[in-house]
């Protein structure tokens, strides 16, 4: 006890989630017309599990974005192997497009798990 009715003191200890958050292109370079897959990569460094992380791209300006080309997988995939296929609806999976960004939501980022999200710009 601290000497005052009811109160005692207690020990407790917070972790926090540190993310990293880096986005790459497939090629330096492109003209008019050309292809480019950006990718995402996010990665829990912290103790903590972040919840509810929320990572929002803007497209970058002079491209567009290619319609239902959101992709969501594991570091080790490749925009073409990502295991799962996301809608660009705001319909409950991991991503979607609001012009002009494309959001991905991830539900729970444990430590040191990291994946992979890429989308398909022109």
């Amino acid at each position: 006890m601290d000497g005052r009715r009811g109160n005692s003191p207690a020990s407790f200890s917070y972790v926090d989630a540190i993310y990293s958050i880096a986005k790459t292109v497939d090629r330096a370079a492109a003209a008019p017309g050309d292809e480019l897959v950006y990718t995402i990569h996010y990665r829990n460094t912290g103790d903590g599990t972040a919840t509810v992380v929320v990572i929002v791209d803007t497209i970058p300006t002079y491209t567009s974005y290619v319609a239902d080309s959101l992709r969501l997988g594991t570091a080790s995939e490749t925009w073409a192997t990502a295991g799962t296929v996301l809608t660009d609806g705001d319909d409950g999976d991991a991503g979607r497009f609001a012009s002009p960004n494309v959001i991905f939501t991830i539900p729970s980022l444990q430590s040191e798990r990291a994946k992979r999200i890429g989308s398909g710009e022109l």
